[in-house]
């Protein structure tokens, strides 16, 4: 063994540029595999905080619906002795104010269940006087020291932005950063502040804590039966548009991942973004591997007669084949080593690709033994063809160096350099295409001008719209002013048991929606406002759908359809644009939305924001620009393209020092033959054009194989997309030439010095 550390170590003197290619590249590929092993640790680590966390379940419907009607919880633990304890739960964002300061919030709306199911913690209080009275309130500790500084919480009163008034009457523990539910504050749900009903029925979530060893398929069965026999819903079958519902139980520790269970009002992972960065790490991983074997093969040339010498006094095909074992496995070690150093500067990209802070948890020793056995894998696996090569050849033939083994050992080596370069070339693609789709659905028309135009939040049953809309028109720059319910960005209103429409979103406002948002009226007439007859506007789709041929005495929802405006985007831009209905009733607005001139748009929104602080002194001013609602959609693609990007750079490096291999150990067989072209009177162009063209045969191989291989990939991608970009011919090229200029770069720079290189010296060379 001290033998071959010491041979080990004098090769990495001697090759000291081709060492720190390969333990680089292994060491920065091992870090991006160590960043998303604690990445994947943390995502498994949510909700292992709650020490009832096997024995929780969710209550949802067989449909994945998450919902029960709000006296089931009392209903199923006086009837089921198998429940320790349950909660309702209904989790919303809301604004308080106090001492005339607005403070955003988490807020659940439950009962003192749920500090038992969730093992929280208490500061002050308790919780069997948490919910003693509708009007209580229990703050997280960071939450109260946000809105009370260093005044004592307990028995102050705190506002909601509607005007419900709270009393503290607990602070706990702040819930755990690796907790699915969120929280800043709880209250009683009998408050009522947040309301949701099915038809017509109070519901609400619902959490159940089990005796451990209780039989969960037999259980869930007698909890469906008594759901469906107490329900108040299902009593009354005219309201049922779809059929019967019945409840099944979920596990909570599996709900972080389970992306099935809608409207659970939980954080949940985001599962495809893990699937794909765990693909591309491995494939990393696997261009790392592929490095070492052209690294250390071209290095071998230089060994081949030592190796030789060995196996003439003596040493058998097993002592050559674990020498080179163990090299691969002291590499991988040092890379390993220099790889936690490299992690901590790669954390912050990690972050960014995965829009969330990375947490390096507390390792297990079952974790730190997986790490270890991963490296000392990657070890065998990086040097088992080097290992396999070197102890093949009989001694003659070694000392020989006869060139027909060479060139089967180069053909494999490029190969894998062709397979390295497909891959770079599919990275390519896909960055240019997921920027070309992102530059086109954020500059697509979307039915209206966006261009300089804010919704703003207007207080609910605040009769008052007429006295905002004179002081709004008061001012030169602002242009349009539309009072309505719902607004393209989030409708909240939908039908489907409309007829001959199918499906509608379904909005209000006022009789300035057209000219506030420069829809276009294609038929009939905007509708009158206010008035006591109900009118509506339906969208160009919606009214293809009807098949009607006019709007005479026609109906829709209990409203006159008396016009149509063009169709436009609402809510989800991936998807195609569904049908509106825009009604002119007049209650409960929930949006004033406003065109602004483009000159000093700063001077208009202060001029708002006094009217909203004079009008609604308890509401607040919130506004945002439609812009801005069309670039956060699409988030996630730009993470897409984070990733192609980062990657892709990463790809292209490992590739060209893999390169960088194969061109060296190329040049050093080609040492005497470059020595006697010069003599002969070859020019350094010509031998510069020699050494490239055999290698760029392998790089159009590359590209051949990625261009389907990378369209397969994108049609799939692309599906996501109602409105999607096209694959023009030019990105592949682009891409392709790419990454060709940049191989050409990195194997002329090893080329043009065997070029220039003293001819005599070349012919001494062996």
């Amino acid at each position: 063994m001290n033998r071959i550390l010491k041979q080990y170590f004098r090769n990495l003197a001697t090759n000291r540029i081709n060492a720190s290619i390969t333990i680089f590249g292994f060491s920065i590929s091992i870090a991006v595999v160590i960043s998303l092993v604690f990445f994947v640790l943390q995502e498994k680590s949510y909700d292992r905080c709650y020490k009832n966390l096997d024995s929780t379940y969710i209550v949802v419907t067989t449909k994945n619906e998450s919902f029960v009607e709000e006296d089931a919880k009392d209903i199923l633990t006086n009837k089921f002795p198998q429940i320790i304890s349950a909660c309702r739960y209904y989790n919303f964002k809301t604004i308080f104010l106090f001492n005339k300061a607005f403070f955003d919030g988490q807020l659940i709306t439950t009962d003192e269940g749920f500090f038992d199911v969730f093992s929280t913690h208490f500061i002050y209080g308790n919780k069997k006087t948490a919910f003693s009275n509708p009007n209580s309130i229990v703050l997280t500790d960071s939450f109260a020291k946000k809105i009370f500084a260093n005044i004592h919480p307990i028995g102050q009163t705190i506002k909601t932005v509607g005007g419900k008034v709270f009393q503290v009457t607990g602070i706990v523990k702040d819930l755990p950063k690796n907790s699915s539910i969120s929280a800043d504050c709880f209250i009683n749900y009998k408050s009522k502040i947040h309301r949701s009903e099915e038809n017509n029925v109070p519901i609400t979530k619902l959490f159940i804590v089990l005796h451990p060893g209780t039989n969960i398929d037999g259980f869930q069965k007698d909890v469906s039966k008594t759901l469906v026999e107490s329900s108040k819903i299902l009593s009354n079958k005219e309201m049922m548009s779809d059929g019967s519902i019945e409840w099944k139980l979920i596990p909570f520790k599996s709900a972080y991942f389970d992306t099935e269970i809608r409207n659970d009002h939980l954080q949940h992972a985001n599962i495809r973004l893990i699937q794909i960065i765990s693909v591309i790490s491995f494939i990393i991983l696997m261009l790392a591997i592929i490095n070492y074997i052209n690294l250390t093969t071209a290095e071998g040339i230089s060994r081949i007669k030592e190796i030789g010498i060995r196996k003439t006094n003596g040493a058998g095909k097993r002592n050559i084949f674990y020498q080179f074992l163990i090299e691969s496995l002291i590499t991988c070690v040092i890379a390993s080593i220099l790889a936690f150093f490299f992690t901590p500067l790669i954390t912050p990209i990690f972050e960014i690709i995965l829009s969330k802070p990375l947490h390096f948890v507390e390792l297990s020793f079952k974790s730190v033994f997986i790490i270890l056995l991963l490296i000392f894998a990657l070890g065998i696996l990086a040097g088992l063809f080097p290992a396999f090569i070197a102890s093949r050849y009989s001694p003659v033939r070694l000392i020989k160096s006869k060139s027909k083994d060479r060139n089967k050992s180069f053909t494999f080596r490029n190969a894998l350099n062709t397979l390295q370069f497909t891959i770079t070339i599919v990275f390519s693609i896909c960055l240019i295409v997921i920027l070309k789709q992102i530059h086109y659905v954020q500059n697509r028309n979307i039915g209206f001008d966006t261009s300089h135009l804010i919704t703003v939040d207007y207080p609910n049953n605040l009769n008052q719209s007429n006295a905002v809309r004179d002081y709004l028109k008061q001012n030169p720059n602002i242009l349009d002013v539309s009072f309505s319910r719902g607004n393209p960005e989030e409708i909240g209103f939908y039908s489907d048991m409309g007829n001959p429409i199918k499906t509608v979103s379904i909005m209000s406002s006022d009789n300035n929606f057209i000219e506030t948002f420069k829809l276009k009226l294609l038929l009939g007439r905007n509708f009158n406002y206010p008035s006591n007859i109900k009118e509506c506007l339906i969208t160009e789709n919606a009214y293809k759908e009807s098949g009607w041929d006019n709007l005479d005495n026609k109906i829709f929802e209990n409203c006159n359809v008396v016009g149509v405006v063009n169709t436009f985007n609402t809510d989800d831009l991936h998807l195609f644009a569904s049908n509106v209905m825009i009604n002119n009733s007049a209650d409960n607005y929930s949006s004033v939305n406003i065109r602004l001139s483009p000159n000093d748009i700063t001077e208009s929104l202060k001029y708002i924001k006094q009217g909203w602080a004079t009008f609604f002194p308890e509401f607040g001013f919130r506004y945002s620009f439609y812009d801005e609602w069309i670039e956060t959609s699409f988030l996630k693609e730009e993470n897409h393209a984070r990733i192609a990007f980062v990657f892709g750079i990463l790809s292209i490096i490992l590739s060209c020092l893999g390169l960088y291999g194969l061109s060296n150990y190329y040049l050093k067989q080609k040492v005497k033959e470059i020595g006697i072209r010069k003599i002969n009177g070859a020019k350094s162009i010509e031998i510069l054009s020699l050494v490239n063209k055999g290698f760029l045969k392998w790089i159009l191989v590359a590209f051949i194989i990625a261009c389907p291989v990378a369209i397969l990939i994108l049609n799939k991608w692309l599906s996501n997309f109602a409105y999607k970009t096209t694959l023009h011919f030019w990105i592949f090229i682009v891409s392709g030439l790419a990454v060709i200029i940049i191989a050409l770069l990195t194997i002329s720079w090893k080329s043009l010095e065997a070029a220039n290189t003293n001819p005599i010296k070349a012919l001494r060379y062996e």
